[in-house]
């Protein structure tokens, strides 16, 4: 059924892709028959043909392999196929001027160009389903984070830049590289000059008779490994309804459109979603309640288990307990807290991670105390009583995360190292007699022997109060199901609508121009290192983002089918042999010598080009498909 459903998508993004490869083709075309050359095929795709046929000198087709198309021409023929003894005829391209084969090779980009200059405006009067430019809840330890930007801000420019859809901000990061990020945004209402938090998602408003604050910041990026390229670690607003995409949900009563209100049993303080998501790590149900056509509804959402997806596992992660970063303040400076020290305790309670953390420090009926290993010494740390908002405040200004030097496990409930006598807090020493070092190390070394369905042999040192001593377990991996619970949050959605016609083509050569210096700027981090060369993508990404937007409606599809075109236009005119900008560059050399390169040269380039646009190909393809793994 979901297979039928997607079939008129998927027809949507052939179409549109195949939309855009005929406009650069039809350039051609229209460009050659202007200066009066034949023009013998005119393909959408290369290799064996599907279907074609044929009007006065053309044979016009649809190939079998998708990846662009060509337009033949008479008298194209490659280098050492041309009888030096014959003259070309008046209909054939190696007859006309070098201005006009100048023309007829940029056609294809020129119709690109022109493509996004003209369908830009349209899409933006009709109206483009975009994320709303309003934050979330930033990243802990992340670098906006560190500039305290509020949740449910509503960022206005980046860089200079209008952003009026959130997904372009991680772009702008990433080309800006390490420069420093500047956002301009209006922070939510009721944020003081402190930034206290608003309900994320909810816009920066003004108050009564107020113009709206606009705050600018500058922020420094970090550059992300697993992604390869830099990042402020600043997520968009959920809008706070609720998408059932499984039986859980819909079990449980809930529809599409019910407005997440709260959930029971988490801390009181925390907003919904931060309170769904520690709910959810916790693997029990859901007590929601949400709003629906005004009324409060509760639902209970019982997880269920996703059939095959039961991998069997250990159960250990990685305790958070080490300070690794702070937002200082006065309440932070009073108590001396410091980046490095290891959190034991707070008000006598254990400490293995943020959760554990907060609700300590909730649960704290007096002046808060903290226990930590400063060094090889344990320092008590003391501070003020503090109200449930106060305390919430100052979990938020602390970042806690492992010490991969010296990282202590985490023991899941129920999990086979729970059964063999491991506790949260054991440091372990080796693996199967192998000394263990970082955490990624250990979780290698268990992923192979989990999937072999080996007991594993794991020392460990446990503290005492008299000192430590040192354990070994047999730990057996047990099945750890993976858990659905049938609902998602989708990001805070609005359509973005130029006002007047004028606007809109106005916008419109603004955004071709943006995503054209994009095309550029991306090319050079790549090259120089700044943007991992990963990240590129081929047919298969762009077929993938083209089904995703498409599910937007028809204007979010060609906003993205422009996008296409104008990056079509830029890698063509790239000065590589065999692409559209090697005969740019070739003609060019011509104008300025006089006379056109020799054959030898251009059939060595031919081969050249050809072995760097298929190993591209080839590159961006085994990207794509590493992606699915």
């Amino acid at each position: 059924m979901d297979l039928l459903l997607g079939i008129p998508r998927i027809l949507q993004v052939a179409l549109g892709i195949g939309l855009v490869i005929f406009v650069h083709e039809a350039g051609h075309f229209f460009a050659a028959r202007l200066c009066g050359v034949r023009v013998e095929v005119f393909s959408i795709g290369f290799g064996p043909r599907i279907f074609g046929w044929r009007r006065g000198a053309t044979l016009y087709q649809l190939a079998a392999i998708p990846f662009g198309g060509y337009v033949r021409m008479a008298g194209e023929e490659p280098p050492g196929f041309r009888d030096p003894e014959r003259r070309a005829a008046a209909w054939e391209l190696s007859s006309k001027s070098p201005a006009q084969r100048f023309f007829i090779y940029s056609g294809g980009v020129l119709m690109n160009v022109l493509f996004g200059l003209a369908v830009f405006p349209l899409v933006l009067i009709v109206g483009v389903p975009s994320w709303e430019p309003v934050v979330g809840r930033p990243t802990p330890g992340g670098p906006a984070w560190k500039a305290r930007v509020e949740p449910g801000s509503r960022i206005l420019r980046v860089n200079g830049k209008e952003l009026f859809d959130y997904i372009y901000l991680s772009s702008a990061v990433a080309l800006g590289g390490r420069d420093p990020v500047v956002l301009e945004y209006v922070p939510p209402a009721g944020a003081g000059a402190a930034g206290a938090p608003d309900a994320p998602g909810a816009p920066g408003a003004p108050g009564a008779g107020r113009p709206p604050e606009v705050r600018r910041i500058a922020i420094e990026p970090r550059y992300d490994e697993e992604s390869g390229f830099y990042v402020v670690d600043l997520p968009p607003a959920h809008e706070g309804r609720i998408e059932v995409r499984g039986e859980a949900a819909g079990s449980a009563g809930l529809r599409d459109g019910d407005r997440l209100h709260d959930v029971r049993g988490g801390i009181e303080g925390l907003d919904p979603f931060e309170k769904l998501r520690w709910a959810m790590d916790d693997r029990g149900p859901l007590e929601l309640v949400v709003e629906r056509g005004g009324e409060l509804v509760s639902a209970t959402v019982e997880p269920l288990a996703l059939p095959g997806a039961g991998a069997k596992r250990l159960g250990i992660g990685y305790v958070r307990d080490v300070v690794s970063d702070l937002r200082r303040g006065p309440l932070l400076d009073e108590l001396d807290l410091r980046i490095g020290d290891r959190l034991l305790a707070v008000g006598g309670e254990s400490v293995f991670g943020p959760l554990d953390f907060l609700r300590a420090l909730v649960a704290i009926d007096g002046p808060i105390s903290l226990r930590v290993r400063r060094g090889s010494q344990v320092v008590e740390l003391h501070g003020p009583r503090l109200e449930r908002e106060a305390a919430i405040a100052l979990w938020r200004d602390v970042y806690l995360d492992k010490d991969d030097g010296h990282w202590l496990a985490l023991v899941s409930p129920g999990s086979g190292a729970e059964a063999a006598g491991m506790r949260s807090g054991d440091h372990i020493l080796s693996f199967d007699g192998t000394p263990v070092g970082a955490y990624l190390d250990f979780y290698e070394m268990a992923s192979v022997s989990t999937r072999a369905g080996e007991t594993a042999a794991i020392s460990a040192e446990r503290a005492r109060a008299e000192g430590s001593e040192v354990l070994t377990f047999s730990v057996e991996p047990r099945e750890h199901p993976t858990l659905d619970y049938g609902l998602g949050l989708p990001y805070a959605e609005y359509t973005y609508r130029a006002k007047s016609v004028p606007e809109a083509i106005a916008a419109g050569f603004d955004v071709s121009w943006r995503f054209l210096a994009e095309a550029v700027i991306t090319l050079r981090k790549i090259t120089s290192g700044e943007v991992r060369g990963d990240n590129l993508g081929g047919i298969i990404r762009i077929s993938e983002f083209s089904y995703a937007w498409a599910s937007k409606g028809w204007a979010k599809l060609f906003f993205f089918l422009c996008i296409l075109s104008i990056n079509l236009a830029f890698l063509n005119v790239l000065p590589i042999p065999v692409l559209d900008g090697g005969h740019l560059f070739f003609i060019l050399i011509e104008m300025i010598k006089g006379s056109p390169v020799s054959e030898r040269t251009l059939g060595y380039s031919q081969i050249v080009g050809l072995v760097l646009i298929v190993s591209l190909l080839v590159y961006v393809t085994y990207n794509d498909v590493m992606r699915f793994f």
